[in-house]
């Protein structure tokens, strides 16, 4: 029986909201497209402004904005950049330095700071085939193409100090429970890293990967059957060189380090100094908890009768308790649970100053920035509290001495969050840097932000030249503290990139 179509006029249907357009319906060449059609460079950006300005009549006498005492200027407002000193790229055999697009290039002899080790590990293309004969004979031959990829990737990883063996052997899966399979018995033959080559049409199966990656404690990494081509076919050098700087980090290495040349910033990149940053992801808008009709709803923290485990997957309130006979799970729009808030952090707590240590931790769903609660033992604390010391017991573990300085970097927070970052957030670091016995040592605490509205683009721009987006834009580097910052908090815009194709966006900073 086929599958039944209808048509239906677009004027008689009608949006349901809170509707998303998912990653996975988003194909990279749709992506790509859009990018470019909203894609605006700097001098046509500037033009453009002027003539919305122009429309709505901004800069001219207005009641309404004079009530409000609301001023808009004729012009746009001209402020001084000051250009910071540009670091070095450093790695065992050579320092490389930064040219104008931040972008740096390193030979193939040169050594990595802490080359990986690999001597056990497994490559696997993952097809789509239905098994014919035709296709059973393009994946030999893309096996075949793996093969000399991979001869290439251990020659070259080799040559820049990682001790790489070529892979146990090659195969092919073609679902999620042959991938299963066949993870299963890679930790049964004790296999530490397994390389996986993705063909293109294939969207649902890198989740399941890293699913699989947790579950039997094997690293992961996965190619796309596109970009091994481009290697071996097209010889794209830079693309090798780029999969090998990934897998280098998987398999517990350091690429390079940071090096300031200017005395006055030495004391930035001290090995003493900790660096946190953390940021919260909320889920969508409309996935949040909605209670239903006749639905108990919980109390503002969040609090239930159920505990997620002990990564803090849930919330706990001391000394309260529900009857577990009469409380209902919330549901989300037809949904058991909705999905977690996630709190991402990182930090350089290794035993190299530059190596940085990721994790995340769950909390109740929410659009509200604080964390929750957590129990660890018998001892309730909050989930921030608990994330710092725990960084902090590691750097000390793996060091040998406390943090003389602590820099957080605190993604995530709007401006309308700011009191609460003051009040809630820096009081939980100091108190947890306290119970480490380091509340000596000075607290930095800055919040990035790009969400903002302010433009910045060069005084002057060549007309007469066809410039690129790069060659427009200011440069990496730039950072400017004057005139557009706010007047209460301390706070600076910095353009920490190189921008490809668009107007840059610069960042906001505040400390």
């Amino acid at each position: 029986m086929g599958i039944l179509s209808l048509s239906y006029p677009m004027e008689v249907l009608q949006v349901c909201d809170n509707q998303r357009v998912s990653s996975d319906k988003q194909k990279p060449d749709l992506v790509s497209k859009l990018i470019r059609c909203a894609a605006i460079l700097p001098r046509k950006m500037a033009s453009t402004i002027e003539k919305h300005t122009r429309a709505h009549r901004l800069g001219l006498p207005n009641p309404w904005l004079d009530n409000a005492n609301i001023k808009v200027f004729k012009e746009p407002v001209k402020v001084n950049a000051r250009l910071l000193c540009h670091p070095s790229v450093q790695y065992q055999s050579e320092n490389c330095a930064l040219r104008d697009r931040c972008s740096w290039r390193f030979s193939d002899r040169t050594r990595y700071i802490l080359p990986a080790r690999c001597k056990s590990w497994v490559a696997t293309y993952i097809h789509n085939g239905n098994g014919n004969g035709n296709d059973h004979i393009a994946r030999q031959n893309i096996v075949e193409m793996l093969k000399e990829f991979m001869r290439q990737l251990v020659q070259l990883a080799n040559s820049h100090g990682m001790d790489v063996s070529p892979p146990l052997r090659f195969g092919y899966v073609s679902n999620m429970l042959e991938m299963q399979e066949c993870i299963q018995a890679m930790k049964k033959d004790n296999v530490e890293f397994a390389f996986f080559l993705t063909d293109d049409q294939i969207e649902d199966m890198h989740a399941f990967m890293k699913l699989l990656e947790l579950q039997n404690d094997i690293v992961t990494q996965d190619l796309r059957l596109s970009t091994m081509e481009n290697v071996v076919k097209n010889r794209k050098r830079i693309t090798l060189e780029n999969v090998i700087l990934k897998m280098n980090v998987k398999l517990g290495g350091l690429n390079h380090n940071i090096t300031i040349n200017n005395p006055q910033f030495h004391n930035l990149l001290d090995p003493h100094t900790l660096f946190i940053g953390f940021g919260i992801d909320h889920p969508v808008f409309g996935m949040i908890h909605l209670p239903l009709p006749g639905e108990d709803k919980t109390d503002e923290n969040g609090s239930s009768e159920d505990s997620n485990g002990e990564n803090g997957n849930g919330s706990h309130e001391k000394g309260k308790k529900k009857d577990k006979e009469t409380s209902q799970k919330p549901k989300t729009l037809g949904l058991e649970l909705a999905p977690p808030t996630v709190v991402g952090v990182a930090a350089n707590d290794g035993k190299h100053p530059f190596e940085f240590t990721g994790d995340y931790v769950f909390q109740t769903p929410s659009r509200d920035e604080k964390v929750m609660l957590i129990q660890r033992g018998d001892d309730d604390r909050l989930l921030l509290q608990d994330i710092i010391e725990t960084i902090i017991e590691r750097f000390q573990k793996n060091r040998g001495y406390l943090p003389s300085r602590v820099v957080v970097y605190r993604n995530g927070c709007s401006e309308g969050q700011y009191a609460n970052v003051l009040s809630h957030e820096i009081p939980l670091i100091k108190h947890a840097m306290v119970r480490m016995k380091c509340g000596d040592a000075p607290l930095t605490f800055i919040v990035p932000n790009k969400m903002n509205n302010i433009r910045l683009i060069p005084e002057k721009i060549d007309p007469s030249v066809q410039k690129t987006a790069p060659e427009q834009n200011i440069k990496p580097g730039y950072v400017i503290d004057t005139k557009v910052v706010h007047p209460l908090w301390r706070e600076f815009y910095l353009c920490s990139h190189t921008t490809i194709q668009v107007s840059s966006t610069v960042q906001s900073v505040q400390a």
